[in-house]
């Protein structure tokens, strides 16, 4: 018979009316009740509210009379579940079996994405022990569009039948553009002059935006030459232009000096030559613009990442193979950053990577899997050479800053990295200050030459642990010894470690940024920085722009 119960909370502060207003939801059992509360804190309407709706329970009267709150609540008594189905039938001959027992979180949710990339469309049966994994494997499935079938318990495992997403939809092949009215010619159709030079050279981030954002501040609508010998520049220009409207005209790298023009906005975009009269309408400025695809012997097509930002590489890649004929792709690219897209998009699109070769400029030799989509008319992919990709959903993001070396803070970064990335987000981590020394290596990159540091610098390095296995506690450390206990534990959980974390976040292509800034001033040079094949070096724009449009954005 429900029945009704009255809490005093008076005189309680922020949580206990709550935790008490579940403790008695609790005692009143299966048949439920209501709940008349008295609380007088100023949180009580809003926390009560709150709980109201995560416990599903029914808010019935809420008044204030001098200074108290007075809440009558509704506990609904919870529904009798029927027996509990049979178990479902095995999975059929097609279906695979991921056996997870033994792995700690992360492992079980990256061994299944791993399936599901391999395989889209199969049907997993995955067995696991771990505690965390019911929760892990459903939320998985919500991020990846995949279908949990069922999920049981039995003797301390796990089993549970996923149903992966299928292969990426087609994508609709761009709607060709309405004919425009040809536009009166301009009385002269040459490029504009620079109005503004600045030389940026021997600065270091951020110094040299602040020089374009004060030019752009002075002269809008202008024509910038910016030249600039720090690493981070040129991530950090395409940031830049990107949030301030701008248009990156042009950049190219000379005896390791930037020459970048800028088109600022406020004034009209330097104007190229003239487009034959078929191809009238405006196309996208070079550092935004889709490559061209030149046909080569009929089957093959060259593909030049060269103007392109590298978070658009993956998205060229596969526009290039849905809307063209070709049977293979050879692909350029400026330098090794493309490496890891290259790889992740032969291996989750099962193409054939025939060739890969470079370190600046990337050549490639792809051999496509399957006959791409018919082709649009050429025409129309001349006019609206992104209108695929526009179309596609934006790949949700998460952009993670690591601050501290501390072990436990490096753990998680890697924990939320590979999960994010193992959901299906687009995961950057910004390593700065002492969080780079996870990325220090154990021999010198001898790819790149010796720098000269200063004593002081070199002391700070002696005194950083270096690279992922020599990272120590922020608390009970004991001198190595708490890292080394915790080390131990972690190995018995079969727990993954810093270097398998790092492993497998390259596996999934995500992006490592090194803050130059941070470099210059710890003395951590290019070369003593483990070779990792999506490293790439930025600045404080990089991580503004890249935080400002994520779904998820932490700092470690």
């Amino acid at each position: 018979m429900p029945s009704t119960q009255m809490i005093d909370c008076r005189g309680q502060q922020c949580p206990a009316p709550i935790l008490a207003t579940a403790r008695a939801a609790k005692s009143l059992g299966r048949d439920g009740g209501t709940l008349e509360i008295l609380a007088d804190d100023d949180a009580f309407p809003l926390d009560l509210e709150s709980w109201c709706r995560s416990s599903g329970a029914s808010l019935l009267d809420l008044q204030n009379r001098d200074g108290a709150h007075r809440a009558l609540v509704r506990v609904g008594a919870p529904t009798v579940k029927a027996a509990p189905p049979p178990p479902p039938p095995r999975p059929a001959a097609g279906t695979q079996v991921v056996d997870c027992r033994g792995m700690e979180c992360p492992a079980p949710i990256l061994e299944v994405a791993r399936a599901a990339r391999a395989n889209p469309g199969i049907e997993l049966e995955v067995l696991a022990d771990d505690d965390a994994f019911e929760l892990d494997i459903a939320s998985w499935c919500r991020s990846a569009k995949a279908d949990l079938a069922s999920i049981t318990r039995t003797d301390g495992v796990y089993r549970a039948v996923v149903r992966t997403a299928g292969a990426a939809p087609q994508v609709a092949p761009p709607r060709a553009p309405q004919a425009a009215a040809p536009a009166a010619a301009p009385a002269t159709s040459q490029v504009r002059e620079v109005t503004q030079q600045i030389d940026c050279r021997g600065m270091e981030c951020p110094q040299p935006l602040l020089e374009v954002a004060r030019a752009a501040r002075q002269h809008p609508g202008a024509t910038l030459e910016v030249l600039a010998d720090d690493d981070a520049f040129e991530l950090d220009i395409a940031s830049w232009c990107r949030s301030a409207k701008a248009d990156l005209v042009s950049i190219e790298r000379v005896s390791g000096v930037f020459h970048a023009r800028v088109q600022l906005a406020g004034g009209q975009p330097p104007v190229a030559s003239a487009p034959p009269a078929s191809l009238t309408p405006a196309t996208p400025p070079p550092s935004l613009a889709a490559p061209d695809l030149v046909p080569g012997d009929g089957t093959t097509f060259r593909l030049d990442l060269g103007a392109l930002d590298p978070s658009r590489y993956d998205d060229e890649l596969e526009r290039s193979y849905r809307q063209t004929r070709a049977s293979r792709l050879a692909v350029i690219a400026p330098d090794r950053r493309a490496n890891a897209t290259l790889l992740k998009w032969c291996t989750d699109g099962g193409h054939v990577l025939e060739s890969l070769s470079g370190a600046g400029p990337v050549t490639a030799e792809i051999a496509l899997a399957r006959s791409p989509e018919p082709a649009a008319a050429s025409t129309a992919l001349a006019l609206a050479p992104q209108s695929a990709a526009l179309a596609a959903p934006r790949q949700k993001r998460a952009v993670l800053l690591v601050l501290h070396n501390d072990k436990e803070a490096l753990l998680a970064a890697l924990l939320v990295a590979n999960g994010a990335a193992a959901q299906g987000m687009d995961v950057t981590l910004f390593f700065t200050f002492w969080g780079l020394n996870l990325l220090r290596g154990d021999d010198p990159n001898g790819i790149y030459p010796k720098e000269k540091v200063s004593w002081a610098q070199r002391l700070f390095k002696w005194l950083m642990p270096a690279g992922p296995k020599r990272q120590g506690l922020g608390k009970l450390n004991f001198g190595g010894m708490g890292a080394s206990m915790m080390n131990t534990l972690m190995r018995k959980k079969n727990i993954m470690d810093l270097p398998a974390l790092l492993e497998s976040a390259q596996d999934q292509g995500v992006r490592f940024v090194a803050c130059t800034m941070s470099m210059n001033v710890m003395g951590i040079t290019k070369r003593d920085l483990h070779p990792y094949s999506t490293l790439v070096y930025g600045g404080v724009a990089t991580f503004v722009e890249d935080a400002g449009n994520a779904e998820l954005s932490l700092v470690f």
